[in-house]
């Protein structure tokens, strides 16, 4: 029941496609891709990932700097990410050129 819940997702993607053949991108492929993420400051973000070949993920803040960097991972759960004063911070997600991986992410905040 949702009124119980003690977390609000801020981001769920399911087979979430990275790294697709695409002629238009430097390289030829889509291995990078970008998500906003509007967040609370001063909280903290908690995540859950899956993903079919290692790929790497990056939360950035809202001036571009990275405050979580981990690389190559297939499954992991991890968390508290601090958002500092941040309103929206950024999800990257890449993998090497080449690599097709098939994602599952949900990204969420502990409620108050």
């Amino acid at each position: 029941m949702a009124l119980f819940e003690k977390k609000t997702v801020l981001f769920s993607e399911k087979q979430l496609s990275v790294g697709e053949f695409d002629p238009t991108k430097p390289g030829c492929y889509d291995n990078v891709k970008t998500f906003p993420i509007a967040v609370k400051p001063r909280k903290a973000l908690y995540y859950s990932f899956k993903s079919n070949i290692p790929t790497s993920i990056v939360f950035a803040n809202s001036d571009n700097s990275s405050v979580y960097h981990k690389e190559d991972q297939t499954e992991i759960e991890d968390g508290p990410i601090p958002t500092g004063n941040n309103k929206e911070m950024g999800l990257i997600l890449g993998v090497y050129p080449g690599d097709k991986a098939k994602v599952d992410i949900e990204i969420w905040m502990e409620k108050a």
